[in-house]
């Protein structure tokens, strides 16, 4: 019984990471590479879901990996640190302009 609900449960929020990491490399096309509007970033939401999920499900092998979904969703640590690096490069450059 617990078995199966931590398979249920595990499934369930690694779908939605996979949801929320598509959606967040959609805003990453459109905003970074077709330099297009695009809606704001789900952050944090896909990388920590996939990472509760990889630790709910019952097969130990997956459970060091807990840390991936973190790195493969653009809206966690990729995005965080490129918006950081975005300030300190062209927000602080117009900032001394104006």
């Amino acid at each position: 019984m617990i078995a199966t609900l931590r398979w249920a449960l595990g499934a369930a929020l690694l779908a939605l990471f996979a949801l929320v990491c598509v959606l967040n490399a959609g805003v990453f096309w459109r905003r970074h590479i077709r330099k297009r509007n695009a809606p704001s970033l789900l952050p944090l939401l896909g990388g920590v879901s996939g990472s509760i999920g990889l630790c709910l499900l019952p097969v130990l092998a997956v459970h060091p990996w807990w840390w991936l979904p973190l790195l493969l969703d653009w809206g966690c640590v990729p995005g965080i640190v490129f918006s950081i690096a975005y300030y300190l490069v062209v927000g602080r450059n117009r900032q001394s302009v104006a």
